[in-house]
């Protein structure tokens, strides 16, 4: 049986790896090509808690490389994959370009944090009579437009 870290270390992977998958149909089909055997070596690795530590290591720099570099692939990941992943990433990545990246990710995410809420605001209700909703919508010029709200009576 899994341990909890070990556990936890296999949510991350699905994680990671739900978002590279959704990720990947932004970009051209050679990046969804090049991803594809790095996911079949990633799934075969993780037999023990070291092999997950460093499947997770792999998997989340993938991901940072599709986020931040928009989908052009740097080393490792632009070359086939080994059949198992048995070097740590430290010593497959140059160390100068491993930092210039994560100074790069470093901006990217700092940037992005400032548009995308935290998720701790309080919800705000909004209340409003159905014809104040009609009211506040644009008005139809050509075509069609569909709107939908729900309304219901909270007493």
């Amino acid at each position: 049986m899994a341990t909890p870290e070990e556990q936890k270390l296999d949510l991350h992977f699905k994680e990671d790896l739900s978002a590279i998958f959704s990720l990947s149909f932004l970009y051209g089909p050679e990046v969804r090509a090049a991803i594809k055997p790095w996911t079949a070596v990633f799934y075969a690795m993780g037999s023990n808690l070291l092999d997950k530590q460093m499947r997770n290591r792999y998997t989340s720099y993938l991901l940072m490389q599709l986020e931040v570099n928009r989908g052009v692939l740097t080393r490792p990941f632009d070359g086939a994959p080994p059949e198992h992943i048995s070097e740590p990433l430290a010593k497959v990545v140059d160390a100068e370009e491993y930092i210039r990246f994560f100074e790069k990710c470093e901006k990217f995410y700092l940037s992005k944090k400032h548009h995308v809420g935290g998720g701790d605001e309080p919800f705000q209700e909004h209340r409003m009579s159905p014809a104040e909703f009609l009211y506040r919508l644009p008005p139809i010029s050509d075509g069609l437009i569909a709107y939908g709200a729900c309304f219901s009576k909270v007493e």
